[in-house]
């Protein structure tokens, strides 16, 4: 996509490949920087460049400009437009890699310092936030639902693949909040519906993920971890290659010059996504608690909606939230707020295994 194509031209426009003869002549996999230190991505960044939520973002700007000078005003159009330009950042730098990614060649240094600027506050998810507010049609009544949905679909993409800070969680978890207790489907509600559901499971999700995994995705690892169409399994010498680059990684980064190792950051951030799930559940759980017992009221009693509806998103909470509040991590969180989530993820798991559907159960 388009999106993916200036994702990728701007992650070579901010981290340009390095001078011939400046990769390290041995180890499996260079992801540390130069003379063996630990990569840093303020140094291998173009100080001309603005940083890449600025470069995405002003490249469809332009051209949406240009569009409404000729066509006249098509501020939703041009809204949307960059809410997928900027939501197709993290899939195409950190997803499996394909499309415009497998075209050039990437340098892994490169991926770990945009991996570390799309999470840093201040060129990140300030940036993004920044940018989406920026771009917005007034918001009036009937069409709220449609300038917030290309918005919530951008926090999905982000949340995927990124940890979120708490006070971007604390911002746009009630946006999202709002659409999931309602079943109209007029004036764009269902869509966004949809789309909210996807943002708040997607945050459950990424507080499941292992310390392994989040450092394979902050190093750029991830490729091949998505089966893809005509394409043979991983086979174990695949597998033993990509297991040696991991730790080749691990090694030869020390975390010198005060900087965290990249096992410590990993495991940091993993506790911050538990933390931000449990907050994020805290701020829905009323509304997610409308939601599933209508589902569970209706013809259907859930079955349709399946693990992207209301049910889904509650079990994707309960994987997350409950082993974390009964461990000795939660501690962070107030007691009050923890036993709040406690009791009310449990009163709607026991209201769903009442339920005379088996597929619900499940």
């Amino acid at each position: 996509t388009l999106g993916s194509a200036l994702s990728i031209s701007a992650l070579r426009l901010r981290y340009p490949p390095p001078a011939p003869g400046s990769r390290p002549k041995s180890g499996s996999f260079p992801h540390t920087a130069m003379d063996g230190n630990a990569s840093n991505a303020a140094a291998l960044a173009d100080p001309n460049i603005p940083p890449l939520v600025d470069i995405v973002a002003q490249s469809v700007t332009v051209s949406a400009d240009e569009a409404e000078s000729l066509l006249g005003s098509k501020r939703h159009a041009s809204h949307r437009a960059i809410c997928a330009a900027i939501a197709s950042l993290p899939d195409s730098i950190l997803g499996v890699p394909g499309g415009a990614r497998s075209r050039i060649s990437v340098d892994p240094r490169s991926v770990r310092a945009a991996s570390a600027e799309l999470r840093s506050g201040e060129e990140g998810f300030g940036l993004m936030a920044r940018a989406l507010e920026s771009r917005a049609p007034p918001v009036a009544e009937g069409n709220e639902a449609v300038v917030h949905a290309p918005i919530i679909e951008a926090c999905q993409s982000w949340a995927s693949y990124l940890t979120l800070p708490v006070e971007f969680i604390e911002h746009t978890i009630p946006l999202a909040a709002r659409y999931i207790k309602t079943t109209d489907d007029g004036n764009g509600l269902g869509i966004t519906r949809n789309l909210s559901f996807a943002y708040i499971i997607a945050v459950f999700d990424a507080a499941s993920h292992s310390v392994e995994e989040l450092l394979k995705a902050n190093l750029g690892l991830m490729g091949g971890s998505v089966p893809q169409l005509n394409r043979k399994r991983q086979s174990s010498k695949s597998k033993k290659r990509a297991a040696e680059r991991l730790q080749d990684a691990i090694q030869s980064d020390r975390g010198k010059d005060g900087e965290e190792s990249i096992v410590v950051e990993a495991e940091r951030e993993l506790l911050q996504r538990l933390c931000g799930s449990c907050r994020a559940a805290i701020l829905s759980v009323d509304e997610l608690k409308l939601a599933v017992l209508k589902e569970l009221s209706s013809p259907d009693g859930g079955e349709n909606s399946g693990g992207e509806g209301p049910i889904g998103c509650l079990a994707a909470c309960a994987s997350s939230c409950l082993p974390f509040l009964l461990s000795g991590d939660a501690s962070q969180l107030p007691p009050s707020d923890s036993l709040l989530l406690f009791q009310s993820i449990s009163e709607l798991l026991l209201r769903i295994s009442s339920s005379s559907s088996p597929t619900v159960r499940a």
